[in-house]
């Protein structure tokens, strides 16, 4: 049910009176009126006090950092200050990368010099001669020639020292020609590798260490001991004492081990790279088909078994699938 008061004006000079009705909606909507305004009020004057209290942070700092700058000796030419320093930083810089270009020419010059007493194959970035910075450039083909070398493109085939006679090379490519110069020596690393297990596997020296050793047949033509005839002698043959140990001429597999109708106990030992080593008239055979065998290992025993006058060993080198002298590699 709805409530209803009348309030009633009565003027201090006896003026006319004037009265009106109020109900209690009105009355609520009156209270929630001033409800509103009071809350207002209040958001409003703690959002002034956050502010100004913000401001007064900033305005402390603002003097503190305000009081460093002061104590700081700061250059009146800032601009000139800047400058300066940067050309320091600059002349650094390029004192580096000069250092860096130097220490890259020295690499590349050690790795041709290796290569060269390794007697190695040019790297492909290390075809040519380094450039060198020059007052004026000249070049061109010798002669005239329009012929020469050409080299397809490929990663492999970058131009060598590419840095070098630039005067101020970037970073880029001080990096590029690093790249360049770790790829090379990992291919010189390669092929000294290849070229040890070449050596490894070239057949050197004697065949046998006893201290009446000697040649006393030869390779090539000779007068065959039984019928005296001239025949082609595949080999050579090697005096020595009976019993004495014979051996492997370098690391390799022995592909026979048996007994050969003139060249008797006969022992075959292939070194990979297409040669291949013979050794006959033995009185012993130490190994076996398929075993492995090093420079140096005893693969059996002098003797004068087969087709033989006397002790001796008959030792035949063979490469690329033909007899050669095997003088060539005994030495002397």
């Amino acid at each position: 049910m709805i409530k209803r008061w009348t309030v009633i004006l009565i003027p201090h000079d006896r003026g006319q009176r004037r009265s009106f009705s109020l109900s209690n909606l009105h009355l609520w909507a009156v209270l929630g009126l001033v409800a509103v305004l009071t809350l207002t009020t209040a958001f409003f004057y703690r959002r002034s006090e956050t502010h100004s209290a913000t401001a007064k942070r900033l305005e402390t700092r603002y003097r503190q950092l305000e009081a460093i700058l002061e104590g700081q000796d700061v250059p009146a030419d800032l601009e000139g200050h800047l400058t300066r320093k940067e050309a320091e930083i600059r002349a650094l810089y390029e004192t580096r990368d000069k250092a860096m270009t130097d220490e890259l020419s020295r690499l590349y010059d050690l790795e041709r010099e290796v290569r060269i007493v390794s007697n190695l194959p040019a790297s492909p970035e290390n075809t040519g001669q380094v450039p060198r910075a020059a007052a004026e450039g000249q070049g061109g083909a010798p002669g005239g020639s329009d012929t020469g070398i050409v080299y397809e493109d490929s990663e492999n085939m970058n131009p060598p020292a590419l840095i070098y006679g630039v005067v101020n090379p970037s970073a880029d490519m001080i990096l590029e020609e690093m790249n360049l110069r770790v790829k090379s020596l990992n291919r010189l690393v390669n092929d000294m590798q290849a070229q040890r297990d070449l050596v490894d596997h070239t057949p050197a020296g004697w065949p046998t260490n006893s201290a009446k050793r000697r040649i006393n047949s030869k390779f090539g033509v000779r007068s065959d001991p039984f019928t005296h005839e001239l025949r082609q002698h595949s080999g050579v043959d090697i005096s020595a004492e009976y019993g004495s140990p014979i051996f492997a001429a370098a690391d390799g597999v022995v592909t026979f081990s048996g007994y050969h109708q003139y060249l008797g106990h006969l022992v075959k030992i292939n070194h990979g790279y297409r040669m291949e080593t013979w050794y006959g008239h033995m009185s012993k055979r130490l190994v076996h088909k398929g075993e492995v065998v090093h420079s140096g290992d005893t693969v059996g025993t002098v003797g004068s078994t087969g087709r033989s006058t006397g002790p001796h060993i008959h030792y035949e080198v063979h490469v690329n699938g033909g007899r050669v002298d095997p003088r060539n590699y005994i030495g002397k």
